[in-house]
């Protein structure tokens, strides 16, 4: 397929995920960046950078992070927890090839986050950036065998397995492989048009259990009139689709304004289960 097109430097604009606002680093972030995760030898070592165990050395990492915004190439991004304020990792493209079109991300989140699907959001929104602003063709991330929560992520976010280089990385008196992992515009775009439908379904189902929950009150015109709803209410429920719909929410991975009644799954067992007890006797 011929694509003829080029990539669009718009620099590291604010991305807004459901629990992450993604900015660019400002020298504000220094204290939180020291707590959070700069000074921590095992979250620096897995990202592939010196641990920086001062308020300077911090300081200094900002200096060369914050000067390159004047490149509108340079797409880093300080990862700030909207709870609490507090800067908790980061994320960017540190490759970007405009010939080829492609850019690589990397990031680390702070010890005290992780195992709350912070780095998938992240990472699902900067894939995002990258095809949406960027325009790239492929967005590519690597990863050492070693690093379990990382390939989690990966799988997560939908990449594809390109393959392994053997011996890659030196590290702690022996040789690891470096596995690389991508995803094209076209998959992209495959990955975008599923999302969307997800979020159309929801929505259908919510319009109908919002219906149905408002129509019981009114028993005797609620039967006939919404058979046909609750049936098809109860086949969402009952699929491998609610059970998908259900999994993507709680990966955070839908938008923050859809409503959840519909997946909830004490609300919508009830709702049935009070339409079976009016449906039955009933021809």
């Amino acid at each position: 397929m011929s694509y003829g097109h080029g990539i669009t430097p718009c620099g590291t604009q604010t991305v807004n995920t459901p629990r992450l606002i993604l900015r660019k680093f400002t020298y504000d972030d220094a204290g939180s960046m020291l707590r959070n995760w700069a000074s921590d030898e095992e979250v620096q070592d897995m990202y592939g950078e010196p641990a920086y165990k001062t308020a300077e050395a911090v300081r200094e990492l900002l200096d060369k992070y914050i000067s390159r915004y004047d490149n509108d190439n340079a797409l880093r991004w300080a990862v700030i927890e909207k709870e609490s304020g507090e800067c908790i990792g980061q994320i960017a493209y540190f490759l970007v090839d405009e010939n080829n079109h492609f850019a690589e991300i990397e990031y680390c989140i702070g010890k005290a986050f992780q195992g709350k699907g912070y780095a998938t959001e992240a990472t699902h929104a900067i894939i995002g950036y990258g095809f949406d602003e960027v325009h790239l063709h492929k967005v590519q991330i690597c990863v050492r065998p070693s690093n379990l929560p990382s390939r989690k992520v990966i799988d997560k976010c939908g990449f594809t397995y390109n393959g392994t280089l053997p011996d890659y990385f030196f590290r702690d008196g022996g040789y690891e492989d470096r596995m690389f992992f991508s995803i094209t515009e076209d998959e992209y775009a495959l990955q975008k048009q599923s999302d969307d439908e997800t979020v159309a379904r929801i929505k259908e189902m919510e319009y109908i259990f919002d219906r149905a929950s408002k129509k019981i009150v009114s028993l005797d015109d609620a039967i006939e009139d919404m058979r046909s709803d609750i049936n098809k209410l109860e086949s969402y429920y009952t699929s491998d689709l609610w059970k998908e719909d259900f999994a993507k929410d709680e990966a955070g991975d839908l938008p923050p304004d859809l409503k959840r009644g519909v997946l909830s799954e004490d609300g919508i067992f009830n709702l049935i289960e009070s339409y079976k007890e009016l449906f039955s006797g009933k021809p």
